[in-house]
């Protein structure tokens, strides 16, 4: 399709991914071609809900549902003395699930950590995005317990819950981000670190643990942009999270990006980025193999869908950037 074209056209189909924003006073459609890529309806989902349906009708409806009502007071018991757990939402009555939020970490950030434990949840806005903006959310975790889960499953999820709320805090540093800043022109890890560094590094660690950890110190490091930077010019739509990239070119035709995001996760995959595309000409960004890059990282079997989308818009963005300066 024509691009002109293409802008102006409503999409033809709603789904996951092709928004940017979403509230009672209007819907902000997100970026070409995102907008046309709502996915796939779920059929496999329906013809297994039609395999469940005949199954639970074989069963004792009531010891199931006594069941998963006793895992859902464990879990709200266990959850209790997790520091910074705030539960979203109390009713008097409710199915056996938990919307939550932790202190000081981004939700992203906590699915992939639980992930890692072999503990499976839903993160982000939950396609509810009027309900998380009346709430003051950016998103939530949600943990669901099923009549095919067992109280120690509930205690083991309660205890890695509490293991990563307890973990020392991200702190970066925050930059003044002007347009004289430095900061634009000097690695913010005190030595200008290289795509090839950083697979030289990270290569021979042969699990995805050891290669987190690794992404985590480095996001660490990365400086904070200013508020006056957090603009909807500078945020990458396709991203989970809120993610923001800002440049400057020198007199000499080279890039200097700085980039920042809310989730810990998302800043060590900008690190990622950054090592691959700062600090160099538009000729060079365009010629860099970042699809090379990626699968010796061995990254697209680790990350998650959405957050393989929202990887690959923070480099079309710098592409896009890059085309247009010339």
């Amino acid at each position: 399709g024509r691009e002109s074209i293409l802008e102006v056209m409503p999409p033809w189909q709603g789904g996951g991914e092709m928004i940017a924003q979403v509230s009672f006073s209007g819907t902000t459609y997100n970026q070409l071609p995102f907008k046309f890529e709502a996915g796939t309806p779920n059929i496999s989902g329906v013809l297994g809900l039609s395999a469940a349906v005949d199954w639970l009708s074989l069963q004792d409806r009531t010891a199931l549902d006594n069941h998963e009502q006793a895992l859902f007071q464990h879990a709200l018991e266990c959850c209790a003395t997790i520091p910074g757990f705030i539960r979203i939402g109390a009713p008097e009555k409710s199915v056996s699930l938990v919307s939550f939020q932790l202190d000081q970490h981004h939700q992203q950030d906590i699915g992939l950590q639980l992930d890692q434990m072999g503990i499976a949840v839903r993160t982000g806005h939950h396609c509810a995005m009027p309900l998380m903006q009346a709430l003051g959310l950016n998103g939530t975790t949600r943990a669901s317990f099923a009549f095919y889960n067992t109280m120690e499953e509930v205690e083991r999820f309660a205890t890695a819950l509490d293991q990563i709320a307890r973990e020392d805090q991200v702190q970066v540093a925050v930059a003044a981000v002007e347009e004289d800043d430095p900061a634009f022109s000097q690695s913010p890890y005190g030595t200008e670190i290289s795509a090839d560094d950083l697979l030289a590094k990270l290569g021979p660690m042969k699990d995805w643990n050891s290669r987190y950890r690794e992404l985590m110190l480095l996001g660490k490091q990365l400086p904070k942009l200013a508020d006056k930077f957090k603009s909807d010019d500078n945020r990458v739509q396709g991203c989970e999270s809120q993610t923001w990239l800002a440049y400057k070119k020198d007199s000499n035709g080279i890039y200097h990006f700085l980039a920042d995001s809310d989730a810990r996760v998302i800043r060590g995959l900008i690190a990622l980025v950054l090592a691959a595309f700062n600090h160099k000409s538009a000729e060079e960004i365009n010629a860099f193999d970042i699809n090379n890059y990626f699968d010796q990282l061995d990254l697209q079997r680790h990350l998650s869908p959405s957050r393989g989308n929202g990887l690959r818009a923070i480099v079309e963005k710098i592409r896009q950037i890059a085309a247009d300066a010339n």
